[in-house]
């Protein structure tokens, strides 16, 4: 019987479809995990405000790493373990940035998502939100664009949007001369920025010595960059097919697809084994 009692997983790209859906081989699949006893960490770049559906479909009980590990919270009872704020006045250079090169963003906090005028995510929010019940729902609210504003936020992380490859590529080149932020890029026209030190494996470690996780017998599965310092940090790193190439690098195993339902894949024919 599997030696494992741990499995983290992102979930874009990962657990979940490229339309952002989880299908019901992926669902199955962590539950038998749970039933096995073996606990269950979802570890997302988004907020988890925007994971609630998900948990709720595969009753997930264990602290969310959110933000890429700017926030640990209890889902269940809603409690904040960890968190990790951008300086101020270093949120309002981003911002600012942004706003003087019409860049798309999102800027989450912890009780709210905040999204540029215009942005084209925000209607994709409003349907998802449409579909579920009002305590599922992702809370949305539009920045006015006032550089400001930002004095009344709490930003853990801000996310950039665009199409052009090489623009995100430029953008991660300038935030990274910032010395108090942790950047990287989650998908290919994303660019995830937080304060530094906010990392998915740096959250890990900090919920591990809460929980007692030994990462001697913990697997963790992931696709993109802000997975690197999960998968670094346990027995068994997993990625799936869709990965990119120098994250399959450091995998010890290569499931399917995430549109092939890669997660379950793996949980069968890798950890329940």
């Amino acid at each position: 019987m599997t030696n494992y009692k741990w499995v983290i997983c992102d979930l874009d790209g990962t657990l979940l479809n490229s339309d952002s859906t989880l299908s019901e081989e992926n669902v199955n699949a962590v539950r038998d995990l749970m039933a096995n006893d073996i606990e269950v960490i979802l570890a997302t770049g988004r907020i988890d405000t925007m994971t609630k559906v998900y948990i709720d479909k595969m009753k997930i009980k264990n602290p969310v790493i959110s933000c890429n590990g700017g926030l640990i919270r209890n889902p269940v009872t809603g409690e904040v373990l960890y968190i990790k704020l951008i300086d101020k006045e270093i949120a309002k250079e981003i911002i600012d940035f942004s706003l003087l090169n019409k860049l798309d963003f999102l800027i989450y906090t912890s009780d709210k998502v905040y999204y540029s005028e215009n942005n084209p995510r925000t209607s994709l929010y409003y349907k998802a939100n449409e579909k579920v019940k009002t305590e599922l729902r992702i809370p949305l609210a539009s920045f006015k664009n006032e550089v400001s504003d930002i004095d009344n936020i709490d930003v853990i992380k801000v996310l950039i949007i665009s199409e052009d490859l090489s623009l995100i590529n430029k953008l991660e080149q300038h935030f990274k001369c910032y010395n108090k932020l942790e950047v990287v890029s989650s998908a290919k026209h994303l660019l995830d920025i937080m304060a530094n030190g906010s990392t998915k494996g740096n959250a890990l470690k900090i919920l591990g010595e809460r929980i007692n996780i030994d990462f001697e017998k913990a697997a963790a599965i992931g696709d993109n960059y802000n997975d690197i310092s999960m998968l670094k940090l346990v027995q068994l790193p997993i990625t799936l097919e869709n990965g990119e190439e120098s994250i399959k690098k450091i995998s010890k195993f290569i499931s399917l697809s995430n549109d092939e339902a890669g997660v379950a894949y793996a949980i069968y024919n890798k950890i329940l084994v």
